[in-house]
């Protein structure tokens, strides 16, 4: 979680750390980081439920990604601010120490291009991902539904996320996937702009305040203490 307490994620995580520790040993800093977090009592930061409860009342992400709100939302004092490099100030844990399968990816991105094999699909699947990328399309929906058509992202479904009982967003594109019980869980953002300068926000940003909101909203809570029960 992007504006989560760095001291929580290793607490909670002690068992998950070999991977990280591998990937420190093999030059990428991540275990120093962690070595030299400061301490909960040192530097006392709000409790998640606070962080979440001015989270929810932020604007809709496409207002969200905006500068004038951005301006005002990513600075010193906002227990909700997204922890990006903006400012510089703001930098996050790195996310490998949520779970391994990050930690695994850098290291398999690490590795030289000719140890890797690709199949004959993968490549062409590639190709046409850029071909149709750097065309130019009439609008963002018509940009959306090409590539979607193309499935090399999963598809671009757009389901209605409800935040609380009275918020939804609707992102350009979602993975859902299901968890304990009936709950779900998003676990991909995906915002489309037809060109770089339309819409008057950059689709980062407005991923990013779609996930804060989704990660403070009521739903989670309830996901939180379904599975920590």
């Amino acid at each position: 979680m992007l504006f989560a307490d760095p001291t929580t994620a290793i607490e909670t995580s002690k068992d998950q750390l070999e991977p990280i520790r591998e990937t420190h040993e093999q030059g990428y800093g991540v275990g120093q980081y962690l070595y030299s977090l400061p301490s909960r009592h040192s530097h006392p930061k709000p409790d998640r439920e606070t962080v979440a409860a001015h989270a929810r009342k932020r604007e809709s992400p496409s207002a969200g990604a905006k500068h004038s709100s951005l301006f005002a939302n990513q600075r010193r004092g906002r227990d909700d601010a997204v922890y990006n490099n903006r400012p510089h100030a703001f930098i996050g844990p790195p996310v490998q120490i949520y779970n391994p399968a990050f930690a695994k990816f850098i290291l398999e991105m690490s590795r030289s291009h000719e140890d890797m094999e690709f199949t004959g699909e993968e490549l062409g699947n590639a190709l046409e991902f850029i071909y149709t990328s750097l065309d130019f399309h009439k609008d963002e929906g018509v940009r959306r539904s090409r590539i979607g058509d193309l499935r090399v992202l999963g598809g671009l479904l757009s389901p209605v996320i409800n935040i609380d009982t009275t918020k939804v967003i609707i992102p350009d594109g979602a993975t859902v996937v299901a968890c304990h019980g009936n709950q779900r869980a998003i676990a991909r953002i995906v915002e489309v702009k037809n060109e770089i300068g339309e819409g008057g926000s950059d689709p980062i940003a407005q991923a990013e305040c779609g996930f804060v909101l989704i990660s403070s909203s009521t739903q989670v809570i309830l996901l939180l203490s379904i599975v920590l029960i």
